[in-house]
């Protein structure tokens, strides 16, 4: 009988003998990443939104510097979304 599988005494359960995944494969990892990036992009764009202010307040008010907010955090997003997209046709 000690051949036999799931059979005997010494037989660890099978809940103990299955492989786990490594924890930045599970769905949840993915998710808190994503979470995780999305905030860092965000604080970039704040830390672009203050520099556009600082430039203002200094003088230099041209066209750029009302639009580089809108433009820097257009550009940030789209090739974080455009990474994350890749990473999780990748992850699927």
């Amino acid at each position: 009988q000690s051949g036999q599988e799931g059979g005997g005494e010494g037989a660890p359960p099978a809940f103990l003998t299955r492989r786990k995944k490594s924890f930045k494969d599970t769905l949840i990892y993915q998710v808190v990443d994503h979470v995780s990036q999305a905030a860092k992009v965000g604080v970039a764009v704040i830390g672009a939104d203050c520099l556009a202010l600082i430039g203002k307040l200094m003088g230099n008010d041209h066209d750029l510097m009302d639009n580089f907010s809108r433009i820097f955090s257009k550009v940030a997003y789209t090739g974080w979304i455009t990474h994350r997209l890749q990473a999780f046709k990748r992850y699927l």
